[in-house]
Formats: C-alpha cells, sequence, structure tokens
C-alpha cells in the first residue's frame, strides 16, 4: 500500500525523499472516505498537501481493498459455515471494523457487495498502475 500511495504521489509530481517516512489517517464523514497523508522527518509530524485528483486515487485504492476484504469475509465465513446468510456474515464484517459507529447499514453494505459481483470491481481490472504511465 505504501508503494501505491509513493508511487500515486510521485505521478501528481511530489516526490518524496528517501529518509522521510509516510502515514495516513482515515476519517468517514457521511459515509465517505477521507485520507490526509503526513511526512515524518527528523520526527517532525507535517500534512502533505496532496491535490484533490491524488487524494481521489489515494481513497478509491483503500475503497477497493476494502470492497475485497468484504467480499472474501463474506466467502470465507459460508465457506466454514454453508448456513450462514450474507447478512449475518455482513453484520459480523461490520462489528469487526466497528463500521456501525459510522452509520454503514447491513443493507447499504450488502448492495455493495452485489454491484461487485456483478461488476468484478472495473474499477481495479481497468485501473493503470501508476508505475506503468509515461
Amino acid at each position: 500500500m505504501g508503494k501505491f500511495i509513493v508511487a500515486s504521489l510521485k505521478s501528481h509530481g511530489i516526490y518524496i525523499d528517501p529518509g522521510t517516512q509516510l502515514y495516513m489517517r482515515f476519517d468517514v464523514f457521511s459515509k465517505e472516505l477521507e485520507s490526509t497523508v503526513y511526512t515524518v522527518f527528523r520526527k517532525i509530524d507535517k500534512i502533505l498537501y496532496v491535490p484533490i485528483e491524488c487524494k481521489r486515487e489515494i481513497n478509491d485504492f483503500v475503497e477497493d481493498i476494502f470492497r475485497v476484504a468484504m467480499q472474501f469475509h463474506v466467502a470465507g465465513m459460508q465457506k466454514i459455515n454453508p448456513k450462514m446468510t450474507v447478512k449475518e456474515c455482513l453484520e459480523d464484517f461490520m462489528i469487526q471494523y466497528r463500521m456501525d459507529d459510522f452509520g454503514f447499514e447491513v443493507e447499504s453494505l450488502r448492495k455493495v457487495l452485489t454491484r461487485n459481483k456483478e461488476y468484478k470491481i472495473k474499477r481495479m481490472q481497468n485501473h493503470t498502475p501508476f508505475y506503468n504511465r509515461s
């Protein structure tokens, strides 16, 4: 994930010195993921200005990882216990990620899961990696 973030920043003209550490903070506002990138250099934290398009790419990437994790969680739970419903699997997923604290609902996650199965996460399949861009 770190390599993706650095590549995304680089593709938008933001270069990170090798000795600089990065970390991200993710917040959920109105069910939307919002990221903030910080640099740590010589033990000083500083918010890194990230262009909105780059921020969207990073947020989309994290959201895709989340969607895949949700798909595998449901599939794994149903493989272990075939009698579990999708709703029960999603409730378990929500508990593990404390999603109910942010206003998410099982039905909205079920719709996301159904869309993922129908479209097979087109954004990930059609996405050109940053390291292949000219």
